[in-house]
C-alpha cells in the first residue's frame, strides 16, 4: 500500500482528517473501501509533510499535500477548519 509505505519511509506528517459528511458525499464505505485508487489519493490530499500544530494554523494559510496538491486553509467561527484546494 502505497499510504503505508509513504508514511513509514519519510519521517513526520500531518493529518487532516476528512469529516464523515465529506466522506458520506463521495460514496458508502464499501465503495471506497472496493476502490483503493480513489480512498489512496483522497488519504494523500489530507496528508501533509511535516507538523502543522493548531496553533500554526490561521486563515490563507497554504501547504502542499502529499499528491502534489496545493491546499488553503479556512478557519471558521464554530472552530472548524475547512481545506480548500488552491
Amino acid at each position: 500500500n502505497s499510504i503505508q509505505v509513504c508514511i513509514f519511509l519519510s519521517g513526520t506528517f500531518t493529518i487532516f482528517a476528512p469529516t464523515n459528511a465529506a466522506f458520506d458525499a463521495i460514496g458508502t464505505e464499501q465503495e471506497l473501501l472496493s476502490d483503493k485508487t480513489v480512498l489512496t489519493t483522497i488519504l494523500l490530499y489530507h496528508l501533509t509533510n511535516g507538523v502543522i500544530k493548531s496553533t500554526d494554523a490561521r486563515n490563507e494559510l497554504a501547504v502542499e499535500s502529499v499528491a502534489g496538491l496545493k491546499v488553503r486553509f479556512n478557519i471558521y467561527p464554530h472552530n472548524k477548519v475547512s481545506a480548500i484546494r488552491l
